[in-house]
């Protein structure tokens, strides 16, 4: 399957995380809009200020993948490096689970010139990676007298497996569609409290 397939895939199973959103966005547009004053009663603007408020919501979780996954697991007892014959275990591990990508913004960096914002965020990443318990069925098992399966295969395999899928939806596009996400709330809530400013996202570069 090409990259472009895998993006397109990717983007039909993405689903915004609206309570994530919705509460960051509270909580940030809040503190925004409660930022020290002057004097003058104009709110002051400041890249502390901001950095705080950004603080307060920690992360932002933009997108979530929800998928089924199938694998087959396999093993032959060896003796020095040589498979051992008729030592063959096997069996089809199914499951459901959901992955979130999003920006950590504690790593953000921001600058306040005359009336721009700029925000640097940073790279976008798999914050976290859950599997329904309930969802785990197993096939064909094919156990083996000589070489039976163990409890530690079936937990060795399922982090295998989970390392496959994060690198699947990778490079099916899914954290530069969360980078995409967060700049695009970001820069909602930054010209919902200071429509006065100009707004930039911009990704940190790489070192």
């Amino acid at each position: 399957m090409s990259k472009k397939q895998n993006q397109s895939i990717i983007r039909k199973m993405i689903s915004i995380t609206i309570v994530a959103l919705i509460l960051g966005a509270v909580c940030f547009l809040g503190g925004v809009l409660l930022a020290q004053r002057s004097h003058s009663g104009k709110t002051t603007v400041t890249s502390d200020t901001l950095f705080q408020q950004l603080r307060s919501v920690s992360q932002l979780t933009t997108v979530e993948y929800h998928y089924t996954n199938m694998g087959k697991f396999e093993k032959n007892a060896d003796l020095n490096g040589w498979t051992i014959p008729l030592t063959k275990a096997s069996f089809i591990l199914a499951y459901d689970g959901k992955i979130t990508a999003g920006v950590r913004l504690d790593d953000v960096q921001i600058d306040v010139q005359d009336k721009t914002i700029t925000i640097t965020l940073p790279p976008a990443e798999i914050l976290s990676h859950e599997v329904d318990e309930a969802s785990i069925e197993v096939y064909d098992e094919s156990n083996n007298l000589f070489n039976p399966i163990s409890i530690s295969d079936y937990a060795a395999f399922s982090k295998q497996q989970k390392t496959v899928m994060e690198g699947k939806v990778v490079d099916g596009g899914l954290l530069e569609e969360a980078r995409k996400k967060a700049g695009e709330v970001i820069s909602q809530l930054l010209e919902t409290a200071n429509p006065e400013y100009t707004i930039q996202v911009q990704e940190a570069k790489e070192a």
